[in-house]
């Protein structure tokens, strides 16, 4: 037997169904978000709920993976990060440790 599958892909990433039914879908995460700006209680990295502080994003960003930095800036400063990945600004300038 062969299962269709459907990929549902916003800016937050993709939800992956192998039956058709959304709510048993597993999600394919992609990129992990952060806004220093951001007021809302629920961060989990996704675009629309993204941490409020890169320190965060460096915990949950898997190994060689991306964290996209809306707009704003940030006094964190960092010493010692210890894994490989890129941090990008997207959609214009962030600015960290000043």
């Amino acid at each position: 037997m062969r299962l269709r599958r459907r990929a549902s892909c916003g800016a937050s990433g993709c939800k992956f169904a192998g039956n058709g039914i959304a709510s048993d879908s597993v999600a394919f995460y992609g990129p992990v978000w952060v806004d220093f700006n951001y007021k809302g209680a629920v961060q989990n990295g996704t675009f629309d709920s993204p941490y409020k502080l890169l320190a965060s994003g460096i915990s949950a960003v898997a190994s060689g993976g991306i964290i996209n930095i809306k707009p704003g800036d940030s006094s964190e400063t960092f010493s010692d990060i210890n894994k490989p990945m890129q941090i990008r600004s997207v959609g214009g300038t962030a600015i960290v440790g000043h």
